[in-house]
């Protein structure tokens, strides 16, 4: 099984940069494009509380798991 997520979708969707997102979440945008890409997984430094709230989604529709 893999996470998956929806952010750079739902980044595009509110017209959003990888940089203003990511000063919004107190990331930074190379962690956020590794996040992004699929590359990194969930971690510590970053706040998936705070992404949902700026991204206005439930957690669980900005991640989920497929097989």
């Amino acid at each position: 099984m893999k996470i998956v997520n929806r952010i750079r979708e739902l980044r595009l969707s509110r017209g959003m940069a990888q940089t203003e997102l990511a000063e919004k979440i107190n990331s930074t945008p190379q962690k956020l494009s590794f996040l992004e890409s699929g590359h990194v997984q969930i971690s510590s430094s970053i706040d998936v509380e705070r992404l949902s709230e700026v991204l206005d989604e439930p957690i669980t529709r900005i991640f989920f798991i497929v097989n």
